[in-house]
């Protein structure tokens, strides 16, 4: 998952990867520390694999009518329809910087 336009900031993170996975190792000094197969991965150059289908995207505030259009990757085209966009953000401080709750399902264009 990515984003197609320029909009700084924007993060994506695969939900439910197994974070307290990993080895304790001993250190030269004699110490111990403990690396998880996902700090592993991140030293590697690479992501961690999304092994749930699930993202979830940090952003920050959009003003106006800004878009955030993102690029997913699929299996095979026409599947899936739909995804399901649940989340919640902030309203302009104008509006009383509300907490508004999303929960669609929004056509994939192919």
């Amino acid at each position: 998952m990515g984003q197609l336009g320029a909009v700084p900031n924007v993060e994506f993170h695969a939900v439910g990867f197994p974070a307290d996975f990993g080895e304790r190792l001993k250190t030269k000094a004699g110490g111990n520390i403990f690396i998880t197969l996902k700090d592993a991965i991140a030293m590697s150059g690479s992501h961690p694999p999304n092994l749930t289908g699930q993202w979830k995207v940090f952003c920050p505030r959009l003003v106006g009518a800004t878009e955030l259009e993102l690029v997913l990757a699929v299996p095979q085209p026409g599947s899936p329809k739909t995804i399901k966009i649940t989340g919640k953000y902030e309203s302009l401080p104008s509006d009383s910087g509300k907490t508004i709750s999303v929960n669609m399902d929004v056509p994939v264009r192919y």
